[in-house]
């Protein structure tokens, strides 16, 4: 399994299968399957870094990790909580750049899409060396479209750089909030992160990684009292 994660570098591989999908009755598969990139990630912590996104790239080397995963660890999250938690050698308080990889499961006939349910503060993602896209902000979840770039049957290598880098003008999260506050910004994928397939015809998935379901009110009368409208494209 080939996985990655630095300051801001993760990545892993996933297998993605063929056969229980295609042995199943088109009317008794789920309209949407869910697997959850938990394990099977590397991490290295390094701001200078080239090429990892590339799926040859060497990382056998890195430490597993799991996601959610940051790098950082600062405050009184360490047990127990006493004067002696913020010593010197149990925190890390490092900016910077990270990398992460992982794998996946049964998408044959679907559309593809990974859901990460947060990434600090930024995020650029690449499967299979492909860019699939890029995320500002370090709180909110979002999606991007994996669908043809993922291989069927094959080995998928994931990787997503990350990076929680102060905002300083000119540097690379110069604009993406938050600016400052009275709290540490971690870094990494420090919430779930997971690989979702729907059919061709589906709810938007990419609707600012939220349900893709809107309504107003387009009327009352006595009988119904309200009438919703969906918009056209949903």
């Amino acid at each position: 399994m080939r996985m990655k994660y630095f300051a801001g570098f993760a990545a892993a591989t996933i297998l993605v299968g063929t056969a229980s999908l295609a042995q199943t009755p088109a009317e008794q598969r789920p309209a949407r399957s869910v697997v959850e990139l938990r394990d099977g990630w590397r991490f290295t912590q390094s701001d200078t870094l080239k090429g990892a996104e590339a799926p040859a790239y060497h990382d056998s080397t890195w430490p597993a990790v799991s996601v959610p995963h940051s790098w950082n660890r600062v405050g009184y999250y360490l047990l127990p909580r006493d004067t002696d938690s913020n010593r010197p050698e149990s925190t890390n308080k490092t900016f910077g750049i990270g990398w992460y990889f992982t794998p996946t499961a049964d998408f044959i006939g679907k559309l593809a899409w990974l859901e990460f349910d947060a990434a600090s503060r930024t995020a650029e993602v690449w499967l299979n060396g492909v860019r699939l896209g890029e995320h500002r902000g370090g709180f909110s979840q979002f999606r991007l479209d994996a669908t043809a770039a993922l291989k069927i049957g094959a080995p998928n290598i994931l990787a997503v750089k990350t990076d929680n880098s102060r905002p300083v003008a000119g540097g690379p999260t110069a604009d993406t909030l938050p600016l400052t506050g009275d709290f540490f910004v971690h870094g990494g994928l420090y919430r779930p992160v997971r690989l979702v397939a729907t059919d061709p015809v589906h709810i938007d998935m990419l609707d600012f990684g939220g349900p893709g379901i809107a309504a107003h009110t387009a009327g009352r009368n006595s009988a119904s009292w309200i009438l919703l409208r969906l918009p056209a494209n949903r």
